[in-house]
């Protein structure tokens, strides 16, 4: 996740890449901390308000991994793929709905067994939770 202090410009961005390499890491994807259209936690929201990084950080990385990178391919939901430096390197969104689109991009999987398509809405569910204190 690109965010104010952590992987926020092309020299981190260049270390990440590095330690993959260095550790066999097949595919990394970087994507933007986002506050989400609707959440229940206003203290997650305000948290990722207060250090997600800036659209003007996240463009000068992108256009580090443009100019760098060779262009392998563009997902459906408009992640991109690259080659850089002989590692994959996926320029993501972290956010899970794409307007016009009934394509599921991204499960996400709970320990209760509940398994969702997206993190911003209590019915994006797949397979409800087990109850494990009661189960049938």
């Amino acid at each position: 996740m690109l965010k104010e202090g952590g992987v926020d410009t092309p020299e981190k961005l260049q270390k990440t890449i590095d330690f993959c390499k260095l550790h066999n890491v097949d595919q990394l994807t970087i994507r933007p901390l986002r506050r989400p259209v609707r959440t229940d936690s206003v203290k997650g929201s305000s948290w990722v308000a207060n250090n997600g990084i800036t659209e003007e950080a996240l463009k000068v990385l992108q256009e580090w991994t443009e100019s760098r990178g060779t262009k392998l391919r563009t997902l459906s939901h408009g992640a991109t793929v690259y080659d850089l430096q002989g590692q994959n390197v996926c320029v993501a969104d972290c956010l899970t709905v794409e307007a016009e689109s009934d394509e599921i991009r991204t499960l996400i999987y709970f320990r209760s067994g509940l398994l969702k398509y997206d993190w911003q809405y209590g019915g994006a569910v797949l397979l409800g939770a087990v109850d494990r204190a009661n189960p049938s």
